[in-house]
């Protein structure tokens, strides 16, 4: 089935949402991992890649870059490889910031090109629908390349690069420079990491696009219709000393905190919206007043299905995934020096993976459709081979006479000296009659 038929065909429909998290994207790996499995084992298919489930793929910075690699066709092996010799080359400064990345621009742009090979927007090797979120800083908005054929910006965007596109999209530390992209001949646009949007947490972003009238997809909603699964990057419960941020030695710090702390208050808000629209069965505490909306929906019946994993890096939820000396371990992520720091975060990503996915979660409705069996064609056989056997003609009792008189009749017709008594003729004819009568 071609792009456009997939996208524009009727059914249920499934979107993946990937958020953007720096180094601390290894932790959705993990559940990317998880979810790969478990829709292997549900529909009995080993080879089943993610981008033959979703309809729509989507995410925002890494999460972009991840989200790409899938729709690309990679399974979650060869997506985990490459991802891992990227963040190798491109991050650091800690696992706590959304914007840990920093840039040595050769190595980044490298490591991309070998991922996507050159691979336009509006190639046919992409399996599925992409939407890549990105901040569009001269004009201050989100900004979206999607590879839908009918969507307005097709035609302008479909020969841009992947890898110019999630490059441009990756923040810079402090700085989120943005980055040109040529939209057309002699036009150019300056993007940059859609974390400082909205966005960060891409899902409610992706929910607008598959739905609202302005976009390509129009996908009708309703708990039946839609399902939205969201991937996140781990949590951080902040608290700051209000000594320590108040003083004037702090304030530059605090600054360079702004962005982070908005793109954190936008993923809650993400939260809420999503949640407050269905009937979610991954609920998650917005806040100590709203709690998890189990008992709110703004509307009449559910607008979709909704599941969010992701998971919390605190003490507590550590020691609860089996993990030991849990304060020094969030100290060591801090720093993330060492490659048996960032492989930590792929353990965590894969024991909470374990413990917050279920197959329960999954309704049978968005199961994907058993493959029609193999047809099998008859054999052609030659018309001269073909004999017909006649079949016998079982005749009930009180036609006796008449068949008697008819097999006399035709074994006098075959003799050529005998002529037929037409007076017999009429006879055999008056008794069918008779019969016929009765």
């Amino acid at each position: 089935m071609e792009l456009r038929d997939r996208l524009s065909a009727m059914g249920p429909k499934r979107i993946l949402a990937i958020d953007g998290g720096g180094i601390r994207s290894l932790i959705s790996l993990g559940f990317l991992e998880r979810l790969e499995a478990l829709l292997r084992e549900r529909h009995s298919n080993p080879a089943l890649r993610l981008y033959e489930y979703f309809d729509l793929i989507g995410g925002t910075s890494t999460g972009a870059v991840m989200a790409a690699g899938l729709a690309a066709g990679m399974d979650m092996a060869e997506l985990k490889r490459s991802y891992q010799k990227l963040s190798q080359k491109s991050f650091g400064k800690g696992v706590w910031s959304i914007f840990d990345l920093f840039f040595k621009k050769g190595p980044v742009e490298r490591e991309l090109k070998k991922i996507f090979i050159s691979i336009p927007l509006g190639s046919e090797e992409l399996q599925t629908g992409l939407c890549i979120v990105t901040k569009r800083a001269d004009t201050n908005s989100a900004w979206l390349f999607l590879n839908h054929p009918k969507d307005v910006w097709y035609s302008r965007q479909r020969g841009i690069l992947l890898q110019d596109i999630l490059y441009a999209g990756l923040g810079v530390p402090n700085a989120l420079i943005p980055r040109k992209i040529s939209l057309k001949p002699n036009e150019f646009a300056a993007f940059t990491d859609a974390g400082i949007s909205m966005a960060n947490n891409p899902a409610f972003q992706l929910f607008q696009t598959a739905v609202l009238q302005g976009y390509p997809f129009r996908w009708p909603i309703g708990e039946n219709r839609l399902m939205l699964v969201s991937i996140g990057a781990g949590l951080m419960n902040r608290r700051f000393r209000v000594d320590k941020i108040t003083h004037k030695l702090e304030q530059d710090n605090w600054k360079t905190m702004t962005p982070v702390l908005m793109a954190e208050e936008a993923s809650r808000q993400n939260q809420l919206f999503l949640q407050y629209l269905s009937r979610s069965a991954t609920p998650w505490e917005v806040d100590r007043d709203a709690g998890n909306l189990t008992l709110d929906l703004l509307t009449p019946e559910p607008a979709l299905t909704y599941l969010r994993y992701d998971v919390r890096l605190t003490p507590e939820e550590l020691k609860g995934m089996g993990f030991e000396k849990t304060d020094e371990l969030l100290a060591s992520l801090r720093e993330m020096k060492t490659p048996k720091q960032t492989d930590m975060l792929l353990q965590i990503g894969a024991a909470a993976a374990k413990l917050k996915i279920a197959d329960s979660h999954f309704s049978k409705t968005f199961d994907l459709p058993e493959p029609e069996p193999e047809k099998i064609e008859a054999p052609i056989i030659p018309r001269e081979e073909i004999v017909v056997q006649p079949e016998k003609v079982v005749v009930p009792e009180k036609n006796e006479q008449i068949v008697e008189l008819i097999q006399k009749e035709e074994a006098s017709v075959v003799q050529p000296e005998n002529v037929v008594d037409p007076e017999k003729i009429e006879q055999i004819v008056e008794l069918v009659r008779k019969e016929e009568a009765s």
